[in-house]
This record gives structure tokens, sequence and C-alpha cells, in this order.
């Protein structure tokens, strides 16, 4: 990721309950950051009310939310706008 030297980090955190089905799509889309299985009664879905994915946030190193719900063809753009302030 480009934005890695400058300090972002991605998290992944999926509400699949099926183990094997997680490993097979980290695998097929090539994910190599960390990934969390939290199920879709997880406490991460329950705190940022996640019903349905993907969905992106994007969180500072004040520990807010600097943007989310950010659909996946704009979230380089996001990226680069929030890492620019």
């Amino acid at each position: 990721m480009k934005f890695k030297e400058r300090g972002f980090a991605i998290i992944s955190v999926s509400l699949d309950e099926d183990l094997k089905a997680l490993q097979r799509m980290v695998a097929l889309k090539g994910m190599t950051w960390p990934q969390i299985q939290d199920g879709k009664d997880g406490k991460l879905a329950e705190l940022f009310n996640v019903t349905a994915t993907p969905v992106y946030y994007l969180i500072g190193r004040d520990r807010k939310i600097g943007a989310k719900n950010i659909p996946g063809k704009k979230l380089g753009d996001a990226i680069a706008e929030a890492m620019s302030k």
C-alpha cells in the first residue's frame, strides 16, 4: 500500500462465521493485512452497526472516525485526502 510508510494500516473485520471460507477469501483476494473474524453477531459489528460488507471506515491516529461508508472505488481518494491533513 502506498501509504504504509506514512503510518497507514489496514485491518479487516469479517462477519463470516466459517473460518475456512474466510481463509479462502483472503487467499483469493491476496489480502496481506490482519484479518479479524468477528461473526455477524460480533462485538465489532454491533459497535459499528455493520449489517453487510464491505463497509469501510478511516480511523485517525486520534482514534476518531474520519470517514465511513466509503464506496470501494473511492477508497483510495478518501485515504489520500485523510493522509494530507
